[in-house]
């Protein structure tokens, strides 16, 4: 998948919202204490990804600063915030 078909992909098709509400069992757990990793197309990996809501998730995801990534992954869940 080429990049514009991701940049498309997430900021037009992709559910923050019901993505959100699974991942914070429909808000009863910290958002911001569910870890994520992206993966990038350079195969590069980022850890412990943390958002405080699925209206931050969108912004870090269809920024023009990074590329979008290729992958993201669901971790753990933390009693604090994961980058801890």
């Amino acid at each position: 998948m080429s990049m514009d078909d991701l940049r498309y992909y997430y900021q037009l098709l992709y559910p923050y919202e019901t993505i959100y509400n699974w991942l914070s069992y429909n808000g009863t757990l910290t958002f911001a204490h569910r870890e994520l990793s992206f993966e990038y197309e350079n195969e590069s990996v980022q850890r412990y990804v943390k958002f405080q809501s699925a209206v931050d998730m969108k912004k870090r995801m269809t920024s023009n600063d990074d590329d979008p990534p290729r992958k993201v992954d669901a971790g753990a869940i933390w009693t604090g915030p994961p980058s801890k």
